[in-house]
């Protein structure tokens, strides 16, 4: 009967499975790239409905806000997520907000999908893009302008280390 040789250092495929549970370890991250707009036509209420159950469904005290915002399309956001908001402002700039908690998610609409997303962050001080580029060292400015799923555990980690005080 045939038995591979032994190599020192062990098997490559346990160490693959070792490293996908530390990152496990960590909640999805997802940066969204936000502007400011106006509701859909015609999505207002569901928008209050969905605030009303986030109220209901939060799990900090007064010190961290609830906030929300919509996304028109399929959405990638789920409950247990942690979303960090890039807000663009009319003068270009782009400011950040603390990693926050995703409450709850809310589709509406037959012609045009839209989903509200209600979020649960620390009440603290936006801080802006640039700023937080050069704390987190090369590279960090070209991925802090994507959207999505952040797929680097080591930039995810450094991200939200920003934030551990709060």
């Amino acid at each position: 009967m045939y038995r591979p040789p032994r190599i020192p250092g062990g098997n490559k495929n346990a160490r693959k499975a070792s490293s996908r549970k530390t990152a496990s370890g960590l909640p999805r991250l997802i940066l969204a790239q936000l502007k400011i707009k106006n509701l859909p036509e015609g999505s207002e209420a569901a928008g209050e409905k969905g605030m009303k159950i986030a109220e209901a469904r939060r799990n900090h005290g007064p010190s961290y806000v609830l906030a929300d915002y919509f996304t028109i399309g399929k959405n990638i956001v789920r409950k247990g997520d942690k979303v960090i908001q890039i807000l663009e402002q009319a003068d270009g700039r782009r400011l950040i907000d603390a990693p926050a908690d995703v409450l709850y998610t809310r589709a509406k609409g037959k012609r045009w999908l839209v989903t509200f997303i209600y979020l649960e962050h620390p009440d603290v001080r936006r801080t802006r893009l640039d700023k937080l580029a050069r704390r987190l060292g090369y590279g960090a400015k070209k991925k802090l302008h994507r959207g999505g799923l952040v797929q680097d555990r080591a930039f995810a980690e450094k991200l939200l280390a920003n934030w551990s005080t709060v």
